[in-house]
């Protein structure tokens, strides 16, 4: 996976979103998109373009289902996925490919509920009724639309990358779109440092192109066309609403497309600010695993070469014979050894080496998807695989634990349950080390029950229909042998 490619990484990290969206029926937040828009059309739609007020609150309302719509695509698409992307980034992810993937995957789906919610509010909004700047008030109106609708989906990933939990991520999201709807400039008259603040805001430009388009300064407000219906004379029917935002002219529609942009950037910019935080701590967290893991790589020992005959000669030549008489004093000399010390030479004789075990793993994604799902456990290391072949030897002592994980690649989280799985399984083997522990057997189904509860709590999390993980495994302890399996791995 470190020779992945940039562009290759971001490729299979959005087809993997694709399927995902696919197993979690994504199509239901294009419905949600519809049916939020037809609501917004149907209540503003027959008032549009008559008064000031009501093309004004018609647009507001308009520009603030998009940005709703947009924040709640994303907004827990990171923030569910933190441990994973630990585990992925150490087998050499990108993770400016991981973001890159999901910025896409957003205008994706974004362009599609963009298309959705122009066509109900052609419909409904008499956009036909519009002036034009550029080419046509359809396009213009799109354009806004789909600007928004995006934009606000960075929005969303930016907060989802800064949350630790879903749950985070949604109690944050109220105070977000509360601040795009107050700082829009429509509902209060802003001055001083909020109104400096609302240039940052997405609702502030989306209302100045919805307002630049229409012409909004030149509609009448419901007072002026009731005073233009009784004798004016000496009285100023001029618009007291305008605002230099709304001027109809082809600079002020491109200065709020281009600040809607912008604004989108700057949120993709602080996702790549995450991106490198997130790095540093799995680096520093790696650190530590890297020694955890190291103890277990096999270290080949050095060959033991044969003394040169010249070296064995010198050694023969300079090593004097002892004498006979040496001998026989030695001999004389040296006193029976009692049985005391037989017994403390015994005592402290050193204990056999612990048993090793060598242990080859290697692993193949198959023809069928294009990521891996597999993972393993040797004693206390593991690693999350993914993307292509591993060939992986270790070495370890008794007792032993070896498994491996084969995610269930059917189902929508089938990497997730077995890297779960495989962090699991480094508690198992805690317990079988104690001597005075609970039988094997208790332990394995502890650890059975336990592994499959995490997974289910992790799905039910994140709203996923399903998800799971098979498991072959073995352990070897005090020379006795319990292998264990679930599902189809053998």
């Amino acid at each position: 996976m470190n020779n992945t490619s940039f562009v290759t990484q971001t490729h299979v990290y959005f087809k993997k979103l694709f399927r995902i969206s696919l197993r979690e029926k994504a199509w239901k937040y294009l419905v949600f998109a519809a049916i939020i828009s037809m609501i917004v059309a149907l209540i503003v739609g027959e008032d549009m373009f008559k008064t000031f007020e009501s093309t004004n609150s018609g647009f507001f309302t308009l520009a603030s289902a998009c940005i709703w719509i947009g924040i709640f695509n994303s907004i827990q698409s990171i923030c569910k996925e933190h441990e994973i992307i630990r585990a992925e980034y150490r087998q050499g992810m990108k993770m400016s490919a991981y973001v890159c993937a999901h910025v896409l995957w957003q205008m994706v789906l974004c362009l599609a509920q963009a298309i959705i919610i122009f066509i109900i509010c052609c419909i409904f909004m008499h956009f036909d009724k519009s002036p034009h700047l550029l080419i046509s008030p359809y396009v213009e109106n799109f354009v806004t639309i789909y600007l928004l609708t995006l934009g606000a989906a960075v929005l969303g990933l930016m907060v989802s990358s800064i949350s630790g939990t879903p749950t985070t991520a949604m109690t944050v999201m109220p105070f977000v779109l509360i601040v795009q709807l107050v700082l829009s400039g429509v509902l209060f008259q802003l001055s001083g440092a909020a109104e400096s603040f609302s240039y940052i805001t997405l609702s502030k430009w989306g209302m100045s192109a919805f307002g630049a388009e229409a012409d909004l300064n030149n509609i009448t407000t419901g007072a002026q066309q009731k005073l233009a219906e009784l004798p004016n004379a000496g009285l100023d029917l001029s618009n007291p609403l305008e605002t230099d935002f709304y001027q109809h002219k082809v600079s002020c529609l491109l200065m709020a497309w281009g600040a809607c942009y912008a604004i989108t950037v700057f949120n993709a910019i602080k996702i790549l600010e995450w991106k490198a935080a997130m790095e540093k701590i799995v680096n520093l967290e790696n650190e530590t695993l890297e020694k955890e893991i190291s103890g277990n790589e096999i270290q080949e020992d050095p060959a033991t070469e044969p003394a040169p005959a010249e070296a064995e000669n010198e050694a023969a030549e300079e090593a004097p014979a002892a004498p006979a008489e040496a001998e026989n004093e030695a001999a004389g000399e040296a006193p029976a050894a009692p049985a005391e010390a037989d017994g403390e030479a015994a005592e402290e004789a050193p204990a056999a080496p612990a048993e090793r075990y060598r242990i080859f793993l290697t692993t193949h994604k198959g023809l069928v998807r294009d990521d891996n799902e597999d993972n393993f456990t040797i004693n206390t290391a593991s690693r999350k695989l993914a993307f292509k072949n591993i060939n992986y030897v270790s070495e370890a002592e008794a007792p032993l634990l070896a498994a491996v994980f084969d995610g269930m690649g059917g189902e929508s989280k089938g990497d997730y349950a077995s890297y779960i799985s495989a962090k699991t399984a480094k508690l198992l083997y805690t317990a079988i080390k104690k001597e005075d522990g609970a039988p094997v057997a208790e332990q394995i189904a502890q650890y059975v029950q336990s592994a499959n509860d995490q997974i289910r709590d992790y799905l039910e999390e994140n709203n996923c229909r399903s998800g799971g993980s098979t498991v072959c495994a073995v352990i070897i302890r005090d020379g006795v042998v319990y292998p264990f399996s679930l599902g189809d791995s053998r």
